[in-house]
C-alpha cells in the first residue's frame, strides 16, 4: 500500500508538471505510470502469496518434526484392544497393587500349559505386553532375548515373558513368526481371561511392559514405550529392595 501511493503521488506530480510545461504527452505518460502501478501491485500479490506458501510450509515441517519427536520419545502403537472375555476377576488395582486371588491357566505360543506358577518360580518376572504389527515391540525384541539369557546364564530368578495382544491360539502363527524373524526365544503366552484382567484390560498402546514378583503383584510400571534399559533398572531396584 505504501508504495501504491508514493507512485499515485508521483503521478499527479508529473502530471500537474507536463501541463505547467505544455507537453502533448500527457495522456500517454500517465498511461504508462498505471501500467507500472499494475506491475508493482501484481508483484506485491505475488510476494505475498509466496510468503504465505513459506509460512504453511514451515508450519507443515514443524508439525512433522513434533510427530518425529512424539514417535522418539514414546515408540508406542496406540491400540484399543477388545477381546471377549468372561470370567469374573477382580477389578485391576493401580500399579504396585496386588491381584490378589487371580490366577490364570493358559498355553504358549506353542501350545505348552503354562500358569500363575511362572510367577512363584521365579523372584520378579518381566511381563512386555506387544503386538506383532507394532514397529516398536519388534525392535526392542532382540535386546530383550540378549536380556534373558544374561538372566538365565546368571541364575538369578529373573523371568522375561511376552504377551502377544493380537493372536489367539489359532493365529499363534502371527507371533511366533516374528519371534522366529528376532531370535526370540523367551517365553510368549496366548491370554486368557487372567491375564487380560492383570494387565491387558486398561492397555493404552504397546509395548507397555510391567514388572511382576513371585505373588504376581506388580511393582513397577507401566512402561509405555520401548525401554529395556528402564525395565532392567526397576528390576534392578526391586532386587535391591528385598535384599
Amino acid at each position: 500500500m505504501k508504495k501504491t501511493s508514493i507512485i499515485k503521488l508521483i503521478t499527479a506530480a508529473m502530471a500537474a508538471s507536463v501541463l505547467l510545461t505544455g507537453c502533448s504527452d500527457i495522456e500517454d505518460i500517465i498511461d504508462d505510470i498505471d501500467e507500472e502501478l499494475e506491475e508493482l501491485e501484481e508483484d506485491a500479490e505475488e510476494e505475498i502469496e509466496d510468503e504465505e506458501d513459506d509460512l504453511d510450509e514451515d508450519e507443515y515441517e514443524d508439525d512433522d518434526d513434533e510427530d518425529e519427536e512424539d514417535e522418539e520419545v514414546t515408540g508406542t502403537t496406540v491400540i484399543t484392544p477388545d477381546p471377549s472375555r468372561d470370567d469374573a476377576v477382580p477389578d485391576k488395582p493401580a500399579p504396585g497393587g496386588a491381584y490378589s486371588g487371580t490366577e490364570f491357566s493358559t498355553v504358549d505360543v506353542y501350545g505348552k500349559s503354562v500358569g500363575t506358577e511362572i510367577f512363584s518360580e521365579n523372584t520378579v518376572t518381566v511381563v512386555n505386553c506387544w503386538g506383532t504389527y507394532c514397529g516398536p515391540c519388534i525392535d526392542e525384541m532382540p535386546e530383550l532375548e540378549e536380556w534373558y539369557e544374561e538372566e538365565q546364564a546368571a541364575g538369578r530368578g529373573v523371568m522375561i515373558i511376552g504377551l502377544p495382544i493380537d493372536v489367539d491360539s489359532g493365529t499363534a502363527y502371527m507371533a511366533t513368526d516374528v519371534m522366529n524373524d528376532t531370535g526370540v526365544t523367551y517365553p510368549n503366552l496366548i491370554i486368557d481371561s487372567g491375564l487380560y484382567e492383570m494387565f491387558c484390560e486398561d492397555l493404552y498402546c504397546v509395548p507397555t511392559t510391567f514388572i511382576v514378583d513371585s505373588s504376581g503383584n506388580i511393582v513397577a510400571g507401566p512402561f509405555e514405550g520401548a525401554y529395556v534399559q528402564g525395565y532392567k533398572d526397576a528390576v534392578e531396584d526391586y532386587l535391591d529392595s528385598i535384599g
